[in-house]
């Protein structure tokens, strides 16, 4: 059987947590500008497809 790996504890590494932290952040990050592009794609889909029929004009 092989030796367990060791993973340091970020209870017992402040250092290890904060870098955690900063990396869940940036993804968290990353995932909201893509939702917000995604976003901006579908409405500007949406227009193109319906702002030009006369009866979804206001």
């Amino acid at each position: 059987m092989a030796d367990a790996k060791y993973v340091p504890d970020r209870r017992s590494n402040p250092e290890l947590a904060e870098q955690e932290a900063r990396e869940a952040a940036e993804r968290e990050c990353r995932r909201l500008a893509q939702e917000r592009l995604d976003g901006r794609a579908l409405l500007v889909s949406f227009v193109d497809n319906y702002g030009k029929v006369e009866k979804n004009k206001g």
